[in-house]
């Protein structure tokens, strides 16, 4: 899915617990790409998410694939595909559900704004 260097990949719920510990350590913003394989939607969003991650360094940006982690999933409550969670110090700020760039790219560059 795109050039995903500055977007780190979860494909274990210990990877995820130890982003989330990282990022609340160094008091970050974090932006969560639930996303599937399968889903079209996902991929279209694929390249803006990594682009923003590009741009936003001071964020983390992370993936995370709902069919390899179901019960990460499951928790989090992803009703739709795909979902762009926002997190600060563990806990959802905000959340985006849909294939909306424009909307994905405005709330983004807002929080990166509040966390310089």
């Amino acid at each position: 899915m795109g050039d995903q260097s500055y977007v780190k990949t979860c494909d274990s719920i210990a990877a995820w617990q130890q982003r989330l510990l990282e990022a609340s350590s160094q008091s970050k913003l974090v932006v969560v790409d639930c996303t599937a394989g399968w889903c079209g939607p996902c991929r279209f969003m694929a390249p803006c998410f990594d682009e923003l991650a590009r741009r936003y360094r001071h964020l983390l940006f992370l993936r995370v694939d709902v069919d390899q982690l179901k019960a990460l999933a499951s928790d989090m409550d992803i009703q739709g595909f795909p979902t762009f969670i926002f997190m600060k110090n563990g806990k959802e700020v905000d959340r985006l559900l849909g294939a909306n760039k424009e909307e994905l790219q405005r709330r983004v560059a807002l929080f990166a704004q509040q966390m310089n």
